[in-house]
């Protein structure tokens, strides 16, 4: 239930597309976003699921240092204890991925090597566990 922690009543969700290629882009822009480079875990589901729970879903602009991967960001809004209940009971029923931090640091130095990320927007800390990897000079 902890994946399901809400800040103002409001739910961070990202749009993948149907065969997934945006998924490595997506998860390297949120580790990201963090203070140094872990273990992701994720759950993908259909917006099927949203319908049903009956979720108000909003565009919003994500906050990664991905500028492309900031459009894809949703947040569901208005949430109620009964929505957040409904939606980790269908989570939890689907398979969990965990991606090892050796596979997260694969994808963000992708993303690095592309150019697609605005260097200045990661964190302190994390630029130094960048650094210490050699992906950031």
């Amino acid at each position: 239930m902890l994946d399901l922690q809400t800040r103002e009543n409001k739910l961070s969700l990202w749009l993948i597309d149907d065969d997934g290629s945006n998924l490595d882009e997506v998860v390297g822009s949120i580790a990201l976003t963090r203070e140094t480079v872990s273990h992701v875990d994720y759950v993908t589901f259909g917006l099927d699921v949203v319908e049903e729970i009956g979720l108000d879903l909003r565009q919003t602009q994500g906050h990664t240092p991905v500028p492309a991967v900031n459009s894809w960001h949703r947040e569901a809004v208005e949430l109620s204890a009964e929505n957040i209940a409904d939606l980790a009971d269908k989570l939890f029923a689907l398979d969990r991925t965990r991606l090892s931090a050796s596979q997260v640091t694969s994808i963000v130095a992708t993303l690095l090597t592309g150019g697609r990320v605005e260097v200045g927007r990661i964190n302190g800390d994390m630029s130094l566990a960048l650094q210490e990897r050699n992906l950031l000079a």
